[in-house]
């Protein structure tokens, strides 16, 4: 059996986009609690970096993260997304570039993304949770050591948070429109 270690993960990740020297630059715990709230959408830094979250506990309905898959490749295009679901449905349903994705995972588990991709940690209410569950999690970033997070000014990062609620709001309209195209077939 091989064994696959998050240092080896993190060492792959930056061999294969050229960079020589990287560094663990966040450490959190975060904890969701009842009645929280989505997170605003956000890219954890504008330059390649690799998140990490582990699992303390299942999260499940109690906020898993959303991400908007493909949204850190350099030639995504939302122009493609809607053109795939549109004129190449069968093409579409084949491609997972833009459709949200919720990570969720069990206690233990972890996922890792790139840090330039959008996303949030989703909120849950009271009523989607067994008493006193709550969601914990750990999160490690690592990133290049010459573009530090968060890679972008005030202006970048609020303008990525109105970039992400548009990107969610366009892309769930194309799976709508995808998924009743496919129904009336």
């Amino acid at each position: 059996n091989d064994v696959v270690s998050l240092q080896g993960i993190v060492k792959s990740y930056f061999i294969q986009h050229k960079i020589e020297r990287y560094e663990l630059t966040d450490v959190q715990f975060l904890n969701a609690y009842p009645n929280s709230t989505n997170q605003i959408w956000h890219r954890d830094n504008t330059c390649c970096g690799l998140t990490a979250i582990v699992a303390l506990k299942d999260v499940r309905s109690n906020g898993p993260t959303e991400l908007l898959i493909g949204t850190h490749k350099r030639d995504f295009s939302l122009r493609e997304v809607f053109h795939n679901a549109v004129i190449q449905p069968k093409e579409a349903a084949r491609l997972s570039m833009g459709r949200p994705l919720l990570g969720v995972i069990d206690a233990g588990d972890a996922i890792l993304y790139d840090a330039r991709i959008f996303h949030r940690g989703r909120g849950y209410r009271k009523s989607n949770r067994k008493s006193g569950e709550d969601r914990p999690v750990l999160v490690l970033r690592w990133d290049a050591a010459k573009t530090p997070p968060p890679g972008s000014g005030l202006i970048k990062t609020t303008a990525s948070t109105y970039i992400g609620c548009f990107l969610y709001a366009a892309l769930s309209a194309v799976q709508k429109f995808t998924k009743r195209k496919e129904d009336a077939r």
